[in-house]
């Protein structure tokens, strides 16, 4: 059985990102498998254009977009993303400069803050993760783009402030960035150089 994920492209962006993705992931999680249930795990494979489903078994198929797992009571339950041929026809403003712009830097610590809360708690994280990359490594062929998330609890900020800490850049194409909600280790995210 597939279901369809709810999407809209971004401002002016002709893919769907990542964090919107995760949104209607985990949106299908909580009626799948109740508020105890969150994404754990979420990988891309590549962008996605058109409309996309989540499916439950492993598909045998080149529309394969990303893949991912539910963590239930320390029980994983795997999913997979696979793109359509629907277009996608919704648009939406967004302002990516707004979340970032009360964030503070320290270029030698490769640390990002933000201590305002938003509804959107992955677009924060993308945001500043995205600011962070590109701070620290501007010269790159391509964009840096949200490629992997790994969570060690749910996205629950509770008024903490959020912090990015880049562990490891690799040839300016990759990195591995640390999530923090106060002093407490949420998980990290990586973002990978691509052309959307």
């Amino acid at each position: 059985m597939s279901v369809p994920l709810v999407l809209a492209f971004k401002g002016s962006r002709s893919y769907l990102r990542g964090s919107d993705i995760y949104q209607a992931l985990a949106q299908w999680c909580l009626v799948e498998f109740g508020s105890n249930a969150y994404v754990n795990r979420l990988s891309f494979r590549r962008l996605a254009k058109n409309v996309c489903y989540v499916v439950r078994q492993p598909p045998n198929s080149d529309s394969l977009v990303g893949e991912g797992a539910i963590l239930i009571a320390d029980n994983q339950h795997f999913f997979w993303l696979m793109e359509s041929k629907e277009p996608v026809i919704e648009r939406y403003a967004f302002d990516e400069e707004q979340i970032v712009a009360t964030s503070s830097m320290d270029i030698e610590k490769r640390t990002i803050r933000l201590s305002t809360v938003s509804d959107y708690e992955l677009s924060e994280v993308v945001a500043l993760t995205k600011q962070l990359n590109y701070a620290i490594s501007p010269e790159v062929a391509g964009n840096w783009l949200f490629g992997q998330l790994q969570l060690e609890m749910p996205l629950q900020r509770a008024g903490r402030p959020l912090r990015i800490v880049m562990r490891s850049l690799l040839a300016n194409r990759f990195s591995v960035n640390d999530i923090y909600y106060g002093d407490q280790r949420v998980g990290n995210i990586r973002f990978i150089v691509g052309k959307p």
